[in-house]
């Protein structure tokens, strides 16, 4: 429609901010200062605030309550590192575990949380879920810190953690994390590489198997991932419901789709 070369392949149109129920205007008295949040919480938690607030392309209302709340999430992840830097030496760092079953389930769930944060800032640029993706984070840790301490292969998992969350906080609140990395014995958080998630730990421990007989659904039950199709028929074998469609009948047929269902077929 052009007759020159666009100076851009797409355009991200943000929405707009509300504030006492009318969009920010100068002329309407209603602007908010930003400097008097930054002399209160400081910048970081002004920032953390603002890319929390709601979807980037949608219109948002600005609460001013709704920055108390980014500035006690910033005490409790500063709260968490130092702990950890305390009590967990960096020699201890691990991120795997094979024995600890708190420990295995922290690991899966930080790996979920880099490829969540990589994947809303890299392709939505919903910065938002990036960040609940991290609240998520800080908020299992602290649930299972107490019993992790207890064991080498916890410890070493709860610093992977700790060094993971400061690595994706810090695009948005880059002070305070510049500060926790050096806590963590370490230099130029700048310098470091992205997160990267080990493909291992994305895939579900767990699944619902559909359980049918002559085709109709008749139950869900959770199996394994790693379930072999003996496994599966003796989950959908032990459904008190499909039990109820197959008792007193001959199932003359087994068909088993591993993944997705299992499927009686009784006369």
């Amino acid at each position: 429609m052009v007759d020159f070369q666009e100076p851009f392949t797409n355009l991200f149109t943000q929405g707009m901010i509300h504030y006492k129920g009318a969009k920010m205007s100068k002329s309407k008295g209603n602007v908010v200062n930003p400097d008097e949040h930054m002399d209160r919480y400081g910048a970081d938690t002004l920032r953390l605030y603002i890319l929390f607030i709601g979807p980037p392309e949608l219109d948002v209302e600005w609460q001013d309550q709704g920055i108390e709340g980014a500035f006690r999430f910033l005490g409790r992840v500063w709260r968490l590192v130092n702990e950890v830097v305390e009590k967990v030496e960096p020699r201890r760092y691990a991120n795997y575990a094979n024995d600890h079953d708190a420990a295995k389930k922290l690991v899966r769930k930080t790996n979920r949380t880099i490829a969540k944060v990589s994947a809303d800032i890299s392709e939505r640029f919903h910065f938002n879920t990036a960040i609940s993706a991290v609240m998520e984070l800080v908020n299992d840790a602290y649930l299972t810190k107490d019993d992790l301490y207890r064991s080498e292969e916890g410890q070493g998992v709860l610093r992977f953690m700790a060094e993971t969350v400061v690595k994706l906080l810090d695009p948005f609140t880059p002070h305070i994390c510049s500060e926790l990395w050096q806590r963590l014995d370490h230099e130029r958080l700048w310098r470091e590489p992205w997160p990267e998630a080990d493909e291992r730990y994305l895939e579900e421990e767990t699944y619902e198997l559909v359980v049918q007989v002559n085709g109709k659904l008749r139950d869900r039950v959770k199996v394994p991932s790693t379930a072999g199709n003996e496994e599966l028929l003796k989950a959908a074998r032990a459904s008190d419901r499909v039990a109820r469609h197959t008792q007193g009948k001959d199932i003359v047929k087994e068909i088993v789709v591993p993944g997705k269902l299992v499927n009686f077929v009784v006369r």
